[in-house]
């Protein structure tokens, strides 16, 4: 078979990209003080914080990675995150207005609460919106999250509790999941930005694409443990550098360039997950 041939049947097949993940969508809102009086003191006051939220709104929206909160304390970023009609939940058990930023999983009187599905999984975590993440704080936080919503801690407790207790763990698994591995976090931090990297996206990069070609005919010729190390330690290097290079163009805001960039590791990903299999199915 013709090699323009095969790359031709290999670009068909490999144009077909996969995973998706829920976009994140931010209703922004004003901070206005309270109605004031009449004086001419309180009418200025109201002007200066209008013209303020103004400025920290527009901020926002050309810069929304610099907005930094926390999820212990409230704060003014965090009312720019959320609209005011989605930055409080009423406790399901004393009726209480909780705020879901600093009663994130608990209400002060001590149930476990719905989910807030308007925060992110970077909020979950208590984690900055970046690719660059701490992977030990990552994993201290999500275990002891989820020591508090283990089921043992609830079979005691109502129905409703279990299943709010559920909810939350089912979420912060997920949020887990996806911060913890670069490729999932690279496509998740896209598409909080309006990024999505779908079955229905094309990618047209000739030489990457006869590179990942190159790379599976190694595979298919690869039959002991030192010629399948060999192509393994190659694409690692590949895989390494992409995400040295992920980190360089999200901290930049190159999001356009991050998804091609994405997008390639994707395909080394899959190589290594070829990878794998082989070294199960024919090495042992």
């Amino acid at each position: 078979m013709h090699r323009p041939f095969m790359y031709s049947c290999f670009l068909s097949r490999l144009n077909v990209l996969w995973g998706k993940s829920c976009i994140a969508y931010y209703q922004l809102s004003k901070p206005f003080c309270k109605e004031c009086g009449p004086t001419v003191a309180d009418f200025s006051c109201r002007c200066k914080k209008q013209i303020e939220g103004t400025k920290q709104l527009n901020h926002y929206q050309s810069d929304p990675w610099s907005m930094q909160f926390s999820h212990f304390c409230t704060s003014s970023s965090a009312s720019f995150r959320h609209s005011s009609s989605k930055e409080h939940r009423d406790c399901w058990n004393c009726g209480r207005d909780t705020s879901p930023v600093r009663e994130l999983f608990f209400c002060d009187c001590g149930v476990v609460q719905k989910p807030a599905n308007e925060l992110t999984f970077f909020d979950l975590m208590v984690l900055e919106p970046s690719f660059d993440i701490n992977s030990k704080k990552l994993s201290e936080i999500f275990h002891e999250t989820q020591k508090k919503l283990h089921p043992d801690k609830f079979s005691s407790k109502s129905e409703t509790e279990r299943k709010l207790a559920e909810d939350q763990s089912s979420l912060l698994n997920k949020a887990y999941n996806t911060l913890q591995k670069p490729l999932s976090r690279a496509i998740y931090l896209l598409e909080l930005q309006g990024i999505s990297i779908s079955e229905e996206s094309q990618f047209n990069d000739p030489e990457f694409l006869m590179e990942i070609m190159d790379f599976n005919e190694l595979i298919s010729k690869a039959e002991n443990p030192s010629s399948v190390a060999e192509v393994e330690t190659l694409n690692n290097n590949k895989i390494h550098a992409t995400i040295q290079k992920l980190s360089k163009l999200f901290h930049a805001k190159k999001y356009t360039e991050a998804k091609n960039a994405t997008i390639h590791l994707r395909y080394y990903t899959t190589i290594q997950e070829r990878i794998n299999e082989l070294k199960r199915s024919k090495l042992g």
